[in-house]
């Protein structure tokens, strides 16, 4: 059953939840960039909801963040891991931490993200008031001008799996006003219901980077849960911080990844999608080589062999 979605005043209010607010856990990878990770962390300490633990996933950065964690957000759980282990199983390592405690939700954060003061006591209201709702994003806005929106969920093409409203320049700004359902949830910021978590499982780890979120959302509808985006409290996203150093690395892992999440997806149809995957990556290698970025464009093309090669 479809629950009406809760009031204004009910979204606002901590009474909502009666004497027992559900307990979240708020999970935030970083890897490097302590500056944004800081910013994030005081922005959370900033959150109006009464009931929450913040859990840091330190995925083997170089720049101290542990140690800086420790030092100036005592109250934060830090873990660290001793490498690097990409965005799906770093994020794993908080969701399994949270999955062994009694919480009720996971809110999932990159650390190059800022939240508002009511962004955990919105979404958690939302999924209260409607248990078919898996995951909810809220809207999600470029850091560097917050007018920009970057996601606002995004309905997915039936026969390329590609994803739409997505991108900043590229969204409506009607449609980002309006609460709705939605077809993927992008994971720099996403509220996600531990009983729905533990039925359909953690991030696929075969994803290092990139597209383990639209999988993630598309095994929730597959197991019957609702997606869900609310426009009433925002996110900042600064974008591809941990990949801003080295963009050869994220143009070689959204290709590879895009491989294996187009062959798992595809099933039947896998072979209709080859002539749009191709022209789609023809695109974007003429893209780079005229922008004479001929290192990303190498990345790229190297992603796709390896991303096909491990499909064998």
């Amino acid at each position: 059953m479809i629950h009406p979605l809760p009031s204004q005043k009910e979204r606002e209010h901590s009474g909502f939840f009666g004497s027992s607010p559900p307990p979240v856990a708020v999970v935030v990878l970083a890897w490097n960039h302590w500056d944004l990770t800081k910013h994030c962390l005081e922005s959370l300490r900033r959150v109006s909801y009464p009931n929450y633990e913040i859990i840091l996933v330190d995925n083997g950065s170089t720049d101290g963040t542990a140690r800086l964690a420790h030092r100036d957000f005592p109250e934060v759980t830090v873990l660290a891991s001793e490498r690097n282990r990409g965005f799906a199983a770093g994020i794993n390592l908080g969701l399994g931490y949270a999955l062994d405690k009694d919480y009720k939700y996971v809110l999932v954060l990159n650390n190059d993200t800022t939240i508002e003061a009511n962004l955990l006591q919105t979404l958690v209201t939302v999924a209260e008031a409607d248990h078919s709702i898996g995951m909810i994003t809220p809207k999600i806005c470029d850091a560097n001008d917050p007018s920009r929106l970057w996601s606002i969920g995004s309905r997915r093409r039936p026969l390329t799996l590609a994803a739409v409203d997505f991108g900043v320049n590229s969204i409506d700004p009607t449609l980002a006003e309006k609460p709705r359902e939605v077809d993927y949830v992008i994971a720099c910021a996403a509220l996600i219901r531990v009983e729905a978590l533990r039925q359909v499982g953690l991030f696929d780890e075969k994803f290092f980077m990139y597209y383990e979120d639209l999988d993630l959302s598309i095994r929730f509808q597959q197991a019957g849960y609702r997606l869900y985006y609310v426009p009433w409290t925002t996110v900042l996203h600064w974008g591809s911080a941990s990949t801003s150093d080295v963009p050869a690395r994220r143009y070689y892992h959204l290709a590879r990844s895009s491989v294996y999440f187009f062959a798992k997806h595809g099933q039947g149809k896998y072979w209709l999608l080859v002539p749009y995957r191709l022209g789609s990556a023809v695109k974007t290698v003429g893209k780079l080589l005229i922008r004479g970025r001929w290192e990303a464009a190498r990345a790229y093309i190297k992603g796709l062999g390896e991303g096909l090669r491990d499909l064998r």
